[in-house]
């Protein structure tokens, strides 16, 4: 006689990598974050609130969301990525230091096994003193709380903005420009180890 059970493998869970962001990381799919983390081996889930970053008032800044967003997902994050300081880069870096370790602390606390990555702001078209001095705030916050930064610089410059940067001058293109700026930030965090 025939066996009367099969026997199939088990669904492997993929890691999950959460990411903290601003318009860039609306959760749209065929964005940056979904090739990015496709490209790593990894599930993502994703806050993103348009026109927002370290500055943010609450109810809408990034360590209230952590708490109302990693709290109702349904597992605990592997990675947390803060893909934020675009919106911030006009502020005094001073407060842009200290939000940003407010929001490292509140993720260490509310995930003490994740990895946390802090990522340069973003530069639509090319590196400004004010993008530059926030990225050096943002690297100082990351390191003095003991957490990776994935620097971006260079990956959208005057000399490939047309390509990459949409007619606003500060979002993607397309899912094309999504798709680079995931090939770039992918290869930056795996040479982190992830």
């Amino acid at each position: 006689t025939e066996p009367s059970a099969r026997v199939w493998a088990a669904e492997q869970t993929l890691p999950l990598m959460f990411i903290e962001g601003d318009s860039y990381s609306l959760s749209a799919g065929h964005n940056w974050l979904d090739y990015c983390a496709r490209m790593m081996g990894y599930d993502y889930a994703a806050d993103g609130v348009g026109g927002s970053g370290y500055m943010t008032a609450s109810p809408a800044d990034p360590t209230s969301r952590l708490n109302v967003r990693l709290a109702n997902l349904s597992r605990k994050p592997d990675v947390i990525v803060f893909a934020l300081g675009y919106n911030d880069s006009a502020s005094p870096q001073v407060s842009i230091g200290a939000n940003a370790t407010s929001a490292i602390n509140a993720a260490k606390a509310l995930c003490p096994q994740a990895t946390i990555v802090v990522l340069g702001p973003w530069t639509p078209q090319g590196d400004t003193t004010n993008l530059t001095n926030t990225a050096v705030t943002l690297e100082a916050a990351a390191n003095a709380a003991g957490v990776l930064y994935c620097s971006i610089r260079g990956m959208i410059s005057m000399a490939n903005e047309a390509k990459y940067i949409g007619a606003d001058n500060v979002h993607p293109l397309d899912s094309a420009s999504h798709a680079y700026h995931a090939h770039v930030i992918a290869g930056r965090l795996m040479r982190l180890g992830l």
